[in-house]
């Protein structure tokens, strides 16, 4: 067995992978919010800022749009365009 550290998770560098019909939403604890199209020929994320601060809690799918919990604010953002509400 080695001693050798194999992995550093740094910290404030994490993201929430979520499963989304076809796409794959994932949201960095920067506010970006990329969506991944699983039915896309490349992968090409579409990349989104909710916040100007940093968001560090799991987004919560519902039937009106995402929300999104950053420092001070909880947001719905609609999936047309993500659209903050």
């Amino acid at each position: 067995m080695s001693r050798e550290r194999l992995f550093i998770a740094l910290p404030e560098e994490n993201a929430a992978l979520l499963a989304d019909g076809k796409r794959v939403l994932m949201l960095a604890d920067n506010a970006t919010l990329s969506v991944i199209d699983m039915d896309a020929a490349q992968f090409q994320p579409r990349d989104y800022v909710l916040s100007d601060e940093k968001t560090w809690a799991q987004p919560v799918p519902t039937a009106a749009g995402l929300l999104v919990k950053s420092k001070t604010r909880l947001s719905l953002w609609s999936f047309d365009g993500f659209s903050a509400k």
